[in-house]
This record gives C-alpha cells, sequence and structure tokens, in this order.
C-alpha cells in the first residue's frame, strides 16, 4: 500500500470561475468564448515553451493532486514537470519529473525526482517498445505501460502491481480533440480489495489569443468497484459500459475551475 500512496504525486491549476457565464448553456459559451479570437488567431497557436498551472492533474505521468506546477516542452512534447506546496502562501518545489522520447517521438525515460523532509529520491524508468505506439518499462520502482497517439501525446497509462503485469493499480485513460485537448478520461486506484474510478469530463471557457485554453471545468464523479470487477474490465474479461467513452455521469458531478498560464517562444 505504501508504493501505491506513493504513485499519487500531484500537480496542477486552480481555476477562477466567471460565476455571471454560469447562466449560458455551456455549448453556446464555449462557442462565445472561441468567437472572441480575433480571427487572424484563431486555430493558430506559436510554440508554446512552457504552461503555468493550478489545480492540473498529469495523470499521464502519475502525478495527481491539486499542486501548481511549470511545465517545460521540447519539440511540442513536455520535457519537464516541477510541482509547486504551498507552506502559508510560499510556495517551494517538492518534485520534478524529466521527461525524453527517442527519435520515433516515443517515451524512453522518466526520472521522477521526490523531495522531502528526507533526503530526496528519484526513480527512473526505462521503457521499450512493445507496439508502435506502446511501451512497457524495462526499469523502475515498479512495472508501468504507456499508449500514445500518432502525435504522440500519452492517452493511456497503466501501473501494475507486479512484473508480470496481470493485476492493475492505477489506471488513465483518455479522449482527445483534434488539438490534443481532453474531452474526457478515467482515472483508476486500486486500493486494497475497492478500485475508485473517476470519470471525468472537461468543458472549456476561455482561450487566450492564440487559440488555446486558459480556463476550464473538470466534472468528476466517483463510483467504487471491487479490485475483482476492475481488473476483470481492464482485461477483458467483463464488460462495463459506464467505463466507455463518451462519458455520462449517473448523479450530480464535483466542479474544478483549472486555469494555466501559455508562454510561448
Amino acid at each position: 500500500m505504501n508504493k501505491r500512496k506513493s504513485l499519487k504525486v500531484v500537480l496542477l491549476t486552480s481555476l477562477v470561475f466567471c460565476a455571471s457565464c454560469k447562466s449560458v448553456p455551456e455549448k453556446e459559451k464555449t462557442e462565445q468564448a472561441k468567437d472572441s479570437i480575433p480571427m487572424s488567431t484563431q486555430g493558430k497557436s506559436d510554440k508554446i515553451i512552457s504552461i503555468k498551472t493550478k489545480q492540473l492533474q498529469f495523470p499521464e505521468f502519475t502525478i495527481l493532486g491539486d499542486f501548481r506546477a511549470e511545465v517545460s516542452f521540447d519539440q511540442d512534447k513536455i520535457s519537464e514537470v516541477k510541482v509547486f506546496s504551498s507552506n502559508n502562501n510560499v510556495y517551494t518545489e517538492t518534485g520534478k519529473t524529466i521527461l525524453s522520447y527517442n527519435a520515433n517521438g516515443n517515451l524512453e525515460r522518466e526520472i521522477r525526482n521526490h523531495y522531502g523532509s528526507e533526503s530526496s529520491k528519484a526513480d527512473t524508468f526505462l521503457y521499450e517498445n512493445k507496439s508502435p505506439l506502446k511501451q512497457r518499462s524495462t526499469k523502475g520502482p515498479y512495472t508501468t505501460e504507456v499508449e500514445q497517439d500518432q502525435n504522440g501525446r500519452i492517452v493511456k497509462r497503466t501501473d501494475f502491481a507486479n512484473s508480470s503485469a496481470d493485476h492493475v493499480l492505477n489506471y488513465y485513460s483518455v479522449s482527445r480533440d483534434q488539438k490534443g485537448n481532453e474531452e474526457a478520461a478515467l482515472l483508476g486506484e486500486v486500493i486494497g480489495e475497492d478500485a475508485e474510478v473517476k470519470k471525468i469530463k472537461f468543458e472549456y471557457t476561455e482561450f487566450d489569443q492564440k487559440g488555446n485554453w486558459i480556463k476550464r471545468k473538470r466534472l468528476t464523479e466517483s463510483i467504487v468497484l471491487s479490485d475483482i470487477e476492475f481488473n476483470d474490465f481492464y482485461f477483458g474479461r467483463k464488460d462495463i459500459p459506464q467505463l466507455h467513452f463518451p462519458i455520462t455521469f449517473g448523479e450530480e458531478p464535483t466542479e474544478t475551475i483549472e486555469e494555466r498560464e501559455v508562454i510561448y517562444e
């Protein structure tokens, strides 16, 4: 269980959402936000070199939580994620993940640095290709597997309990739009005999002058399955319709406002 808990190191963006916008239907509001971008910049994006976030999570790198983060890019791929924690509104760096890719754009190395009261610790994962778009770790504190899309973005990540990869500990799957923005996601964590699965949808509300989002809502509903049920679903032994895309909610989801600042070259 300690290893499981140590997998949850978290980042990202906490947004301030305009309450007056709530009276406008979400679809209409998103279209209005897009329409506010000058035609000369709509759909265009200069090279992004970094992003500063609050309340934003990076489950593709098993970074979960409500921290601030700074994300660096190299050739349109995330190369580094720094996490900051607050103590009386003073933010200090508490972790860093460094990523490198091979010539084909596949994830090749992942180094996670954890800072704390004790001496710093670094976990290194090395990956090899199982197929053109799927990699599995050959070195690391546990076995993990990632899948990427044609643009090199991670669309699925699974952490396993053992080297034989027959029992899931953590699971992430995402659907993205053509620009790479998350539309919906599934996050699963096995704890003892239970598996908590978070069903997530994203609603985009504000964009910058380059057409990249700067504010969005993260809508989340959690369900609990048994460990056996979830593993049966993952390995295709049992179908659970509510764990398929597109995501639908069975009850009112919780809402988190996410915000980010995009910095261009």
